[in-house]
């Protein structure tokens, strides 16, 4: 508790120095961030506009940029840092604008931007943390802290304010009861010298009987001081447990957080499996092209020598037609005719 309230602490006292716009660079570092959103704006020229969710030790912010603004950060980014060190940014060209070129784009940005924060040369530059900042969402929970602190200082100086007139009381109560023994030693004297000073008696006795009934006031604001006393102090409890749940509940925030991060991660492992295989796929599918190819043709080649041989089949047979007629021709003249046909019908066969 003390260690949160010392951080915003100080955290808000350099912000007050050095401007709304230190904020980050004195507190914790940005966990994460994710694009949740991107806007085509035209003033002039047409451009995308992408807003960035912010997350920092359960504070959660947005900012929006265009990507001119990627551009000069990172070439801010290049002044300090060597060009290795740094993730690629994106190319500064789109050939499309269409929805599946604009989301691409916003994952790979969102990429870049994670790299940036998960870089040790580059998770705590300036440069980086000034691309993130909202002065606006710090100044609700600068607004909040103030709030709490007036509180806090309410409540102590009524405490102080509490024991002084306690303190007081108290002096009272025993200068009273110091009063009340004297009077009572005074009454011991008078009971024994009763015989001498009845007079005496009769003059202090209205003076006891003042001192007891302001003994008595005193003591019922006592009891009543000491009845807030103990309605300030369950408040005080109530408060602290209040501020326990906050702290828990942010424990269970960044715990959330860590798997939501954990989960990204195997998404990003399931997807690079998933493009391994539609690459074996695509190898695959050329592989059954190529095969498919090269049966074609041998279909091809098939079906053009059996139209070879049906043309010479055709031939022959008008080949063994054309002898059929002659010899019929031959016949028909006699014997030597006889003869001939059958010469032809062997040579048919």
């Amino acid at each position: 508790m003390e260690t949160n309230e010392s951080i915003l602490n100080s955290a808000l006292l350099d912000a007050d120095e050095g401007g709304d716009d230190t904020f980050l660079s004195n507190s914790v570092p940005v966990q994460s961030v994710h694009i949740t959103d991107t806007e085509e704006v035209s003033d002039g020229k047409k451009h995308t506009v992408y807003s960035i969710t912010a997350h920092s030790e359960g504070v959660v912010w947005s900012v929006r940029r265009r990507f001119k603004q990627f551009h000069e950060l990172h070439t801010k980014l290049k002044a300090s840092v060597s060009a290795e060190a740094l993730p690629n940014l994106p190319s500064k060209k789109m050939f499309s604008r269409d929805d599946k070129t604009i989301s691409k784009r916003r994952q790979e940005l969102e990429m870049y931007l994670n790299e940036l924060l998960t870089n040790t040369l580059t998770c705590s530059s300036p440069d980086v943390i000034a691309f993130l900042e909202s002065s606006s969402a710090f100044a609700s929970l600068r607004k909040q802290v103030n709030s709490l602190e007036q509180k806090i200082h309410r409540y102590e100086s009524e405490k102080q304010d509490t024991l002084e007139f306690a303190k007081k009381v108290q002096a009272e109560a025993e200068r009273a009861v110091a009063e009340s023994l004297r009077y009572q030693e005074s009454i011991a004297e008078l009971q024994q010298q009763r015989s001498r000073q009845e007079e005496e008696l009769c003059v202090l006795r209205p003076k006891f009987d003042e001192a007891s009934q302001r003994l008595d006031q005193t003591y019922g604001k006592l009891l009543s001081l000491t009845k807030q006393s103990r309605t300030q102090e369950s408040e005080h409890r109530q408060l602290s447990r209040k501020l326990d749940s906050a702290v828990k509940n942010e424990s269970i925030m960044q715990a959330a957080l860590s798997e939501s991060k954990r989960q990204l991660d195997d998404c990003k492992e399931q997807t690079k499996h998933l493009h391994a295989r539609v690459r074996d796929i695509e190898a695959q599918l050329g592989e059954s092209e190529r095969i498919v190819s090269e049966q074609r043709r041998e279909i091809a080649s098939n079906i053009e020598t059996i139209q070879n041989l049906k043309s010479k089949v055709r031939q022959a047979e008008l080949a063994g037609s054309g002898a059929s007629y002659h010899a019929t021709t031959v016949l028909n003249s006699g014997g030597a005719g006889q003869t001939a046909f059958s010469a032809a019908r062997l040579a048919s066969r």
